[in-house]
């Protein structure tokens, strides 16, 4: 005999007991002659229980899977996780012309990506490169400060990260922020498995360490660097100094590459990843306060915005020459 269920107004007002008749009727095999659409009763609760645990399971993923980021795996195909953003509509020998530049030799027209590079991320880092040389030429000039010249980085480059169609927008932050860390900070942004990312996250709390650094971020030394693929983008320690930067952020280094490097690591990985950085300094030393007051900040405002928005703060540079320059 078939079980009996009751229409949907009491699985909304009993939907534990409408629950279990349906387990019971599954069980039996006897369930022939009974509606589905009984249990659209349920709908209320499924939104009244589903949206809070849904948003309690988001709040405990990692933060690169909360923002959607990939990881970028040193392969000799073309990486599928990475950051989709292309490089601008313009030939990269174009821009690089528009700039006032001479060739670059890692980007003149039909030269083959290093190896591990796909052809879409080469031509996207060539375009944001050629707009950070032609600001490093006019600050090892002395025509802009160092910071005058991060701050037009970014205003500069935002345009190749936006895409629009019809009445959309959308804005590739993440792939902004990821190519910008690679060619100023030196820094190349990686993502770990989960597991990877637990038992990491487990010995940086006992010991203040991370017992493989390099499978969250790969710090690139110079621009032939062995140990990642994207070296050959980086413009080197020497390209910016700390002219513009107030003095408390001011030691005499590349503060542009150190700004970068901190808002790349605090982007990705968040208050986790902050705290990798900060162990690395001393406090209240000047790289130490750039970190918290400048590039973390900055990472924390883009995240805000991009969220909100879709797009940067409307005035992305204006912040920077606030905050960091006298």
């Amino acid at each position: 005999m078939a079980v009996r269920i009751e229409k949907a107004g009491p699985c909304r007002t009993q939907p534990v007991e409408c629950l279990a008749r349906w387990g019971d009727c599954l069980l039996q095999g006897a369930c022939e002659g009974v509606d589905p659409a009984d249990l659209l009763g349920l709908l209320p609760w499924l939104a009244v229980v589903g949206i809070p645990a849904g948003g309690v399971v988001f709040a405990l993923l990692p933060p690169w899977v909360r923002r959607r980021r990939w990881a970028w795996p040193r392969l000799p195909l073309p990486p599928s996780r990475v950051p989709r953003g292309r490089a601008a509509g313009f030939p990269v020998s174009r821009s690089v012309s528009r700039l006032g530049q001479p060739e670059d030799p890692l980007c003149r027209p039909g030269a083959l990506p290093p190896s591990g590079v796909s052809p879409r991320i080469h031509a996207r880092l060539c375009a944001t490169r050629a707009i950070a040389l032609a600001l490093r030429q006019q600050a090892r000039a002395g025509a802009i400060t160092d910071l005058e010249a991060l701050a037009r980085l970014f205003e500069a480059t935002r345009p190749l990260y936006e895409r629009r169609f019809l009445f959309f927008r959308r804005y590739d932050l993440s792939a902004q922020v990821w190519d910008l860390a690679v060619i100023v900070g030196g820094l190349e942004i990686r993502s770990p498995s989960l597991i990877t990312f637990a038992r990491e996250g487990w010995t940086f709390l006992r010991t203040g360490r991370l017992a493989h650094p390099e499978a969250f971020f790969e710090i690139i030394d110079d621009p032939q660097d062995p140990n990642s693929p994207y070296s050959p983008y980086y413009l080197g320690f020497n390209a910016f100094q700390d002219v513009g930067f107030k003095k408390i952020y001011q030691d005499g280094g590349n503060q542009v590459r150190h700004f970068m490097a901190g808002v790349g690591i605090s982007y990705f990985y968040g208050r986790f990843g902050e705290q990798i950085a900060l162990s690395r300094e001393q406090p209240e030393s000047p790289d130490y306060r750039l970190y918290v007051e400048g590039a973390f900040a900055f990472a924390h405002l883009l995240e805000l915005y991009a969220f909100h928005t879709g797009g940067p703060p409307p005035d992305i540079g204006d912040w920077l020459r606030r905050t960091l320059g006298n």
